[in-house]
């Protein structure tokens, strides 16, 4: 059960849990150089941000951690950035995701779309 919905059930405050989770990035990428960048970037504008370079490390820490955001590179990932896409989804169907990709087909593109939408 993702970490809102458990402080929730538990009475937490609304107000208290946005607070938490104010400003709480997960960047998931393979890529160390992109993570890397990206993290700097979205720390210099003033956001926390974790990175993490396998879909299994941040399906833990969506489970564990408070996050508002996840930013993913759906190709640089060892392993599927739409069966991520899909697990993100269920365990958590509130939390927004940017997918990021290098790869232009229009049709991975509208693949990770509908991952997110069923």
């Amino acid at each position: 059960m993702p970490l809102v919905q458990a402080w929730l059930k538990a009475g937490t405050n609304e107000s208290t849990i946005m607070t938490t989770y104010n400003h709480q990035l997960l960047i998931i990428d393979g890529n160390q150089k992109d993570a890397k960048a990206l993290d700097s970037l979205l720390q210099g504008e003033g956001y926390q941000t974790r990175v993490m370079p396998t879909g299994e490390q941040g399906l833990s820490e969506i489970n564990d951690n408070p996050i508002a955001l996840v930013v993913l590179d759906h190709n640089s990932l060892p392993d599927s950035g739409i069966e991520l896409i899909e697990d993100i989804t269920r365990e958590d169907p509130l939390l927004q995701l940017i997918v990021l990709s290098s790869d232009s087909s229009f049709d991975s593109a509208i693949k990770a779309l509908r991952s997110r939408a069923a």
